[in-house]
């Protein structure tokens, strides 16, 4: 079965060429490696010619960059439409899966039915030194719909790996303003499909990604208004809504409104 891996790459030049060697070191066959630059306005795509030039493996190696940003979530749905393998392994380009990752996934995927699977990570600092944590926290795991609905967490997203048949079910993602394992791990969660495989299968870079932030800003009040409009969305879109789950998520809504609106933003 052909599958896909996905690095998914913007401005991470000093990370860049682990991230690719990782990608093409992956032992499942038939692969399908999509390395897809955001328009980075750094070396980063400059570094993945570089370390693709001689790629000779038995891979099929596939290099985009978009023309111009599209944002994390239009990222995504390119991907998605692009891609032709049946799973997509996603990764980001600051982290470091390790060689089975792939292989280990997928024959989860043949076991379970999944529509998102996703697994515990080694933490690592932006020096490339390893930290004792694994993540996720235990908090972020076997969520209940109830709380899914209601939390701005489901996931460790950099962990995150996505049977296609989940856009087939839902269509794109809509909302720019949410981030891809918020939404993509409660539709999961809707159809009861979402697994975790309690093994750690990459290096996660811990201070460098897009939401790395705990701080109440404007990106994290439109991230809560984004995603919650999202999931509204979604349940509307089952043919037999869960109304209470459907009260908790507009209640969430309300309550990051209301935020904005007190902080004055």
């Amino acid at each position: 079965m052909l599958v896909t891996y996905a690095l998914f790459t913007y401005n991470q030049e000093k990370f860049i060429r682990d991230a690719v060697r990782s990608a093409l070191d992956q032992t499942y066959t038939p692969l399908q490696i999509i390395i897809s630059d955001d328009s980075s306005t750094d070396g980063t795509f400059d570094l993945i010619k570089e370390e693709t030039a001689n790629y000779s493996g038995p891979h099929e190696l596939i290099l985009n960059r978009n023309p111009i940003n599209i944002g994390l979530i239009g990222h995504i749905n390119k991907i998605f439409d692009i891609s032709e393998g049946e799973f997509i392994i996603a990764a980001a380009g600051d982290d470091i899966s390790l060689p089975s990752r792939t292989s280990e996934i997928v024959a989860e995927f043949k076991d379970t039915r999944a529509l998102v699977i996703h697994h515990l990570a080694i933490a690592m600092d932006n020096e490339s030194q390893v930290k004792d944590t694994v993540l996720p926290p235990k908090e972020l795991l076997n969520k209940s719909i109830a709380r899914a609905a209601w939390s701005q967490s489901i996931y460790l997203g950099a962990t995150g790996a996505w049977n296609k048949e989940i856009y087939r079910l839902f269509g794109s993602i809509k909302n720019n303003d949410a981030y891809e394992d918020q939404v993509l791990g409660f539709r999961a969660m809707l159809h009861d499909r979402l697994h975790f495989i309690n093994k750690p299968l990459l290096y996660y870079r811990t201070g460098s990604g897009i939401s790395n932030t705990k701080k109440l800003s404007k990106a994290n009040l439109k991230n809560c208004i984004g995603l919650q409009i999202q999931k509204i969305e979604d349940l509307n879109s089952l043919k037999n809504p869960r109304r209470i789950i459907f009260s908790i998520a507009y209640l969430k809504l309300i309550l990051c409104r209301i935020t904005k609106i007190l902080l004055g933003r």
